[in-house]
């Protein structure tokens, strides 16, 4: 089971228990996005980070784009466009009926401690993603 599929059975088993588990697919799918953006982004910052000559590229290709309108909206429309990308890939692939429920039957065989153990990790791989995002925001304001 790859870390989609546990970040999906994940909130299937913490749902379960709260009689929601209707809707813990599309939970699942809005945080596998956010995780993969949150990836995304870091690599991006990073990248914009350690790189003079790829963060000239990227203010070049927004103010080609925008203008020399910068700013919340401009942010707003860029992080949008990634999340609605991610979004549709991870909704017709792995949010698909067959391969939740395929995920799910398989997660319903492992045992109680099996369980916990997987939602654990996949909790512990979002708030990891969350840390590094953070910190690749950090060096990115220094480097400016």
């Amino acid at each position: 089971m790859n870390f989609i599929q546990k970040l999906y059975c994940s909130q299937y088993y913490e749902l379960k228990k709260k009689g929601k588990e209707a809707s813990a697919k599309q939970n699942g799918t809005v945080l596998v996005t956010l995780a993969l953006l949150l990836n995304f982004l870091s690599i991006m910052f990073l990248l914009i980070a350690v790189s003079p000559d790829f963060k000239d590229t990227m203010e070049d290709a927004i103010e080609s784009v925008f203008g020399r309108r910068a700013g919340r909206s401009v942010g707003k429309i860029l992080g949008l466009i990634p999340f609605v990308i991610i979004y549709g890939i991870i909704y017709f692939t792995y949010g698909s009926d067959a391969s939740y429920n395929k995920a799910i039957r398989e997660f319903d065989t492992y045992h109680e401690e099996a369980k916990k153990q997987l939602s654990k990790g996949s909790l512990k791989y979002f708030i990891g993603s969350i840390i590094v995002f953070v910190a690749c925001m950090i060096l990115f304001f220094i480097t400016l």
